[in-house]
Formats: C-alpha cells, structure tokens, sequence
C-alpha cells in the first residue's frame, strides 16, 4: 500500500514537472454535462450521458456528444463496460463533423476505509464522418489510461483527483502518446439519486503542431439514479 501512495505521488510529480517545459498556446474550456443512470438489477447498470464543451475561451461551441452504455459488475473490484457515443464536433469553416465512437473498458476498484482506488484502461475506436470522407471508414485507434484517486469527506462529498494518458494505436503513422489529463474535482449529493460533479482539468496535447496545445477545463455534470 505505501509503495502504491508512493508512485501516485511520484506520477502526478511527474506531470508537474511536464507543465513548465516549454511555452504553450492555452485555452480556456467549458464542458457542462448530464449523466443518467437506471439499475437493471445487482450486476448491470445502464446509463445515458449528454455533453457540451464550449473552447476560446468559453465563446465557442466546440461539440456535444450522446453517450449509451452498460456497466457489467463481473466481481466485487472488476467491471466491464461498454459504451457507443455520438459525436458532433465542429469544424473550423463552422460545419459540423459526424463522429461514431465504440468504447470497451475494464475497471479495477479498491476501497480502503474512506479512501478509494480505481484504474480504467479503455479501448477507444472513432469514425469520423463516415460518408462524406475518404478515411471515414478508417477507425482511430486508441488505448486510454486513468487512474482515480477519492476521498469520501462525509455522506454528501467526495473529493477526487485523477491522472489519464492517451495512447493512439492507429492509424501507425499517428502512433504514440498523444495527450495526458490531470483533474481535481468534488461530487456532491444533492438528494439519495442526484448530485452534482465539479470539476478543473488541465489537458495537454504533446503533439506541437496543433492548434492548442494545453486547455483549462472547468466543468459541472448533473447526475441523476432513476
């Protein structure tokens, strides 16, 4: 157990480090979100999720995104899940690109007293328009890696932090890390099936030739059990 404290504190030491390298175009982001959540029974639960992320410094819709997937209880610390998400991203001319995005996840939990543990390791494929592009049928291959960290403060608030790294796998001319996320955030509970989710995330994109590349992101979910 202290050996794992110790390489958490020594990733997110890491990312510090990483921050200050080297001067950065940055921006500022908003992402307001809704997630629902229905109980099929012990095992499976089933969720809906809708998203809208606002960039340039919050004066531009940037996508939104409708998210469906099932959550799989296979053991006490071990889920599956498996989610399809649709995409509407923008384009610089203010077109709007079409996205199919198929996940598949596998997720370690470990709670120890007040304190809990999880780690995420998703296979991503996205599509991107599909009809009315020569790679559309070419999917973006990618492997994704995150790490929570959670502290339950009372009934109503948890506090957490999380660390996540974005490998792509395809196409191969695009191998390689591509960009990492740390956040900070807090739940909490508004009712016994609702609450809400506050969080910073600072994502950086380590391929420099892109537009931008480190955002500030500054998001609120509204989460609700039916």
């Amino acid at each position: 157990m202290r050996g794992f404290i110790l390489s958490l504190i020594f990733l997110f030491c890491f990312f510090g480090t990483l921050y200050a390298q080297d001067e950065l175009v940055e921006d500022a982001s908003v992402w307001l979100g809704l997630n629902i959540e229905k109980k099929l029974n012990n095992r499976v639960n089933l969720s809906f999720s809708n998203q809208n992320r606002f960039d340039r410094n919050i004066t531009r819709y940037r996508l939104g995104y409708q998210d469906l997937g099932l959550d799989y209880k296979v053991l006490k610390f071990l889920n599956v899940q498996a989610d399809y998400k649709l995409i509407h991203r923008q384009r610089k001319d203010e077109s709007f690109s079409i996205r199919h995005q198929y996940n598949l996840s596998f997720v370690l939990k470990k709670n120890f007293g007040l304190w809990s543990f999880s780690f995420k390791n998703r296979w991503q494929w996205l599509y991107k328009d599909i009809y009315s592009s020569e790679d559309g049928k070419q999917a973006i291959w990618t492997n994704r890696n995150k790490l929570t960290v959670k502290y339950e403060l009372n009934k109503r608030i948890q506090f957490y932090t999380s660390g996540e790294l974005n490998y792509i796998i395809e196409p191969s001319q695009e191998e390689g890390l591509d960009r990492y996320r740390t956040s900070l955030g807090l739940e909490y509970k508004l009712t016994r099936n609702s609450g809400l989710e506050l969080f910073y995330t600072m994502q950086r994109e380590l391929d420099l030739s892109k537009e931008i590349n480190r955002f500030h992101i500054y998001g609120i979910t509204y989460q609700i059990k039916i």
